[in-house]
């Protein structure tokens, strides 16, 4: 298993930022698929898994796209990826430091997608592919927030064009 992960990291870390990004974006969307019979049931049986779409409503088409694919990626990246990692990432607590870092992000990233509890879930999961996509750029100095910030708005994008169609 350990193998197959240094395959990917590697793999994954060969990507240009372009191809890195669309890779990324694509995998927000098939990480969920496994779960999907999960959040299923739980809507079922707990209730409807909401979202933020529904706080935009009122506003037009540019003011949904504004916020959802510009304002929300700019200011989740920013506390989420480059805040709790950037902060925590002094502190030497751990041989598996990157691994915590990330686990930690992507638990405030989901949590602060407090809309049901399903969301937090769906949020942590997309938590975990924006974290690990900070990490890996942050080692390669390269603009690890510029390239997180892409991955959010492009899957933001598209969920809010799916959205309203």
């Amino acid at each position: 298993m350990n193998e197959r992960l240094r395959k990917v990291n590697s793999y994954l870390s060969s990507l240009s930022p372009i191809k890195f990004i669309i890779v990324m974006t694509a995998l927000t969307y098939l990480i969920i698929i496994p779960f999907i019979p999960l959040f299923y049931l739980a809507e079922k049986h707990i209730g409807p898994m909401g979202g933020a779409a529904e706080d935009i409503n009122q506003l037009s088409f540019i003011g949904k796209i504004l916020i959802a694919s510009i304002l929300a990626p700019l200011l989740e990246t920013l506390v989420f990826q480059y805040g709790v990692i950037e902060v925590l990432d002094f502190i030497n607590f751990s041989k598996y430091r990157q691994a915590i870092l990330i686990v930690i992000s992507s638990i405030a990233f989901g949590m602060s997608h407090c809309y049901s509890v399903i969301y937090m879930v769906y949020g942590f999961l997309i938590g975990l592919v924006l974290a690990y996509s900070y990490m890996l750029y942050k080692k390669k100095d390269f603009s690890a927030f510029g390239v997180v910030f892409w991955i959010h708005c492009l899957r933001n994008t598209i969920s809010t064009l799916l959205y309203l169609i």
